[in-house]
């Protein structure tokens, strides 16, 4: 029996390694990060403590502890499988790194434990301590990681001095950085050879990483999102490549958690209009967002958005549940456009994308084209058309002023109009405050039900929202699974034209 329990106890430590990491890789690999998720899930980690202690029963050497002691090394094992996960635990070279020395470490330790002590003992001890383990294989590594990180962007610094007729463009903001991105590529290859960024690589190493396995000497045209949850990662973004043109498309309240205030976030967007500045390039802002209107700057640039009385503007905006028509106007000229796309932050967005696209000497037609080509960045109010149900799935990790636009679109649909959400995260003492708000603002529109999605601070800060500001506490349910939402929306108005607002959806560390 006694060799059942060390095999079941092997396998719920391994499990452990690999829940822990998996943990510590969706924090960024940042230790402070890592202590903040350790803090919030103290009660999970407890649990786990106190299952890896039960099984010690089996010492006594009776029967009936042996058997309770594999049931619930059972029931560890089963708590620890991976179910639903939204991005798994993804196997780079860094993670190998750091198994490697936490099997070395354990090894030593399982080891050195005395020789007397039974097996059983060691792995118990190995269990409690295996939250701490994936630290000190960092710390272990950090010194040699530190020097690889350093060279490999070294390398994307020596491929980019030899592409000196290379033309870079990097975008940044709170929000809306991604579609940027994906709309400036769109138009931009109409006339031109277009690399830009590839999924989520907005980081200096993923910028690194897009430079070293994607450039090719045919490219006319690098467009670099910028992405940072600390001050001072967009200007090492920015030492990687030395933009010459640059985008800020929002300022707001977005990782609070990590910057500490509105003010730090503002300051590091503006990291690249100072990079802007340095390589003598050229900037535009999103005038419409207004933090990044009201913060002043010496740096020369142009305005976008809505306004007639900026740089660059669109207006005449018409929407539609198929898309949105609107005027684009630059230099005393019109561009009558047409797109799929919904919500009037895209129209932001493609207004600052289009003025981009003229400097760069793309032709009115070919703009029209291409902006009535573009599809929705997916999970960004990306619209779903199922006949009589409607979706629209904007789970991209939300913030407060892109929620609300998104709840302002779902608002202008016919029909029953549903919202479905877990809240906003990530936004430190805040969190509660902003949640709050949403709940009020959803409560100020046409919606007719909401589906909080888990028992939270977040879900409770939007139910206290809704409620204070007269929605009505019978169209408020809660729910489990964003899927059960849409499920029981779904009977609820099968007889009704219905449109389900997905938003937000959190990462598995929530």
């Amino acid at each position: 029996m006694n060799i059942l329990i060390i095999i079941l106890y092997f396998i719920n430590f391994s499990l452990l390694l690999c829940n822990y990491l998996h943990m510590y890789q969706l924090n960024y690999y940042k230790t402070s990060m890592y202590l903040h998720w350790c803090r919030t899930n103290i009660q999970k980690i407890t649990l786990r403590l106190i299952l890896a202690l039960a099984p010690l029963l089996a010492l006594t050497g009776d029967l009936a502890p042996q058997i309770l002691s594999v049931i619930v090394l059972i029931f560890s094992i089963g708590t620890l499988i991976p179910k639903n996960t939204k991005v798994p635990l993804k196997i780079t070279g860094r993670i190998i790194r750091l198994v490697a020395i936490e099997l070395i470490i354990s090894i030593v330790a399982f080891i050195f434990v005395s020789g007397e002590t039974d097996f059983i003992v060691r792995f118990a001890i190995l269990c409690g301590i295996a939250p701490a383990l994936c630290l000190i294989a960092n710390a272990i590594l950090f010194p040699a990681e530190t020097i690889g990180r350093k060279r490999y962007i070294n390398g994307a610094k020596k491929i980019l001095a030899k592409k000196k007729d290379l033309i870079i463009i990097g975008i940044t903001g709170s929000y809306g950085k991604t579609s940027m991105k994906n709309f400036l590529g769109e138009i931009l290859s109409e006339k031109y050879s277009v690399l830009v960024t590839p999924k989520n690589y907005n980081t200096d190493l993923g910028i690194a990483r897009t430079i070293r396995k994607y450039l090719k000497p045919t490219h006319d045209i690098f467009v670099c999102e910028m992405g940072a949850m600390w001050e001072g990662e967009i200007a090492e973004c920015c030492e990687i490549v030395q933009p010459k043109y640059g985008i800020i498309t929002a300022a707001d309240p977005q990782h609070l958690q990590t910057f500490g205030s509105l003010e730090a976030i503002i300051r590091t967007k503006f990291e690249l209009a100072e990079a802007i500045a340095a390589n003598s390039g050229k900037l535009y802002l999103n005038y419409d967002n207004e933090n990044i209107r009201n913060h002043g700057t010496s740096i020369e640039h142009y305005s976008y958005g809505l306004d007639k009385q900026y740089d660059f503007y669109a207006d005449h905006l018409q929407s539609e549940r198929d898309g949105q028509s609107f005027t684009f106007h630059y230099d005393q000229h019109t561009i009558e456009v047409q797109t799929k796309l919904l919500g009037v932050h895209n129209i932001e967005n493609l207004t600052g994308a289009i003025a981009v696209a003229k400097e760069l000497g793309v032709s009115d037609e070919d703009i029209k084209f291409a902006v009535r080509r573009i599809k929705s960045v997916p999970h960004r109010l990306e619209y779903i058309d199922r006949g009589n149900l409607g979706i629209i799935d904007d789970s991209y990790n939300s913030n407060p002023i892109s929620s609300k636009l998104a709840v302002d679109t779902l608002a202008q649909f016919t029909g029953k109009t549903v919202i479905v959400t877990p809240g906003l995260i990530e936004l430190g003492s805040e969190e509660v405050k902003y949640n709050e708000e949403l709940g009020k603002h959803i409560a100020n529109q046409k919606i007719d039900y909401v589906y909080l999605v888990g028992n939270s601070p977040q879900t409770d800060a939007i139910r206290t929202g809704l409620t204070e500001a007269g929605f009505a506490d019978d169209k408020i349910q809660r729910v489990d699974l964003p899927q059960e939402a849409v499920s029981y929306a779904t009977k609820k108005y099968s007889a009704d034209k219905l449109t389900i607002l997905l938003l937000n959806d959190l990462p598995d560390n929530y």
